[in-house]
């Protein structure tokens, strides 16, 4: 087996949404710095616009489906239509791209990854090529972070681990990837991350309008079930800070009646006020505290975010048809 990863069977799985746009780049990247002897699986999930399109011209092997899946079920069609004799996994999300570094440290560990089936490994985030301050002050610190999962938008590992234990969760909407990693780990395999693996990630929000809906969006894993609630710190965190508003609010509402007890609602604004600080700092890495006035003004809304995460939980239990995906 070549040092270089090119004799290895790969296969890269790609679960996308209507997102011709970043998908081009993806698969430019994908012809400019991905592994020569692979299968590319582009998984249409329930698009409305080009994606198949983009798929087919550039060569893809092209799944499609009638409705949208949680990412989780796109990845694991993927894969059950991968060929019998690729044994390496590539996923990749439909909005990042490879890099010249991605390329190289694939061509030194790819033959490790055979060596070792029970492996899972992959970089997380780099941000988009032209980051704006949202990229800057979030997601930048956030990469310096120790981890304990991979990210599935980049994640390497064997059609071995992943049929020995059972693929993606079908059943979480976000989230799969740490679940994967945690049942990964538990199965006996290592799970390294490795930031050499980089890829540039350009669907990152611009706008805190879209910040707030992409957090909405990733909490949804925290509030499946309250075994997901206590494992998560983050889903603990919101769920203080869902509280903490409701106290603001009742105990201000109570001032503006009585005039009385002007403390409680003070109490409270500082008390998430703290919870957003604290937050903040222990998302930043260690000394890199500069930007720590700008990551709390985000994390209140991040929180915020999660919060209607929350809200559409409690929806899903009172109405528990309505809202579920296919």
């Amino acid at each position: 087996m070549q040092d270089n990863g090119e004799s290895i069977p790969s296969a890269i799985i790609i679960p996308a949404h209507n997102e011709q746009a970043y998908l081009k780049n993806l698969l430019d990247s994908i012809r400019s710095y991905g592994p020569r002897n692979t299968q590319v699986i582009v998984v249409d999930n329930g698009s409305t616009y080009d994606t198949a399109a983009v798929a087919t011209a550039f060569g893809a092997d092209l799944m499609k489906t009638p409705d949208r899946l949680y990412p989780s079920r796109a990845r694991n069609l993927g894969v059950a239509n991968v060929d019998k004799h690729r044994e390496a996994l590539i996923f990749l999300d439909a909005d990042v791209e490879l890099t010249p570094e991605w390329q190289a440290e694939w061509n030194r560990t790819a033959s490790l990854i055979l060596e070792n089936r029970l492996q899972v490994t992959g970089g997380t985030y780099d941000v988009s090529k032209a980051p704006c301050w949202l990229e800057r002050n979030w997601f930048a610190p956030m990469r310096a972070r120790k981890w304990s999962h991979i990210n599935g938008g980049n994640l390497l590992t064997t059609k071995s681990l992943f049929q020995s234990i059972g693929g993606f969760d079908p059943d979480l909407e976000t989230g799969e990837d740490v679940d994967f990693c945690v049942r990964a780990h538990k199965a006996g395999a290592n799970v390294v991350i490795n930031d050499a693996l980089r890829v540039h990630h350009e669907g990152y929000p611009r706008t805190l309008r879209g910040f707030i809906r992409r957090e909405r969006w990733h909490g949804a894993g925290d509030f499946v079930s309250l075994r997901h609630v206590l494992r998560s710190q983050v889903a603990i965190a919101t769920v203080v800070y869902a509280a903490l508003h409701i106290a603001l609010l009742t105990t201000l509402v109570a001032f503006l009646v009585s005039r009385k007890m002007l403390f409680m609602p003070v109490t409270c604004a500082a008390a998430i006020a703290i919870l957003c600080l604290a937050s903040a700092v222990k998302m930043l890495p260690r000394g890199k505290y500069s930007a720590v006035a700008q990551a709390t003004y985000i994390m209140y809304f991040y929180y915020f975010g999660r919060s209607l995460s929350l809200v559409d939980a409690l929806r899903r239990m009172l109405r528990p048809h309505s809202l579920r995906h296919a």
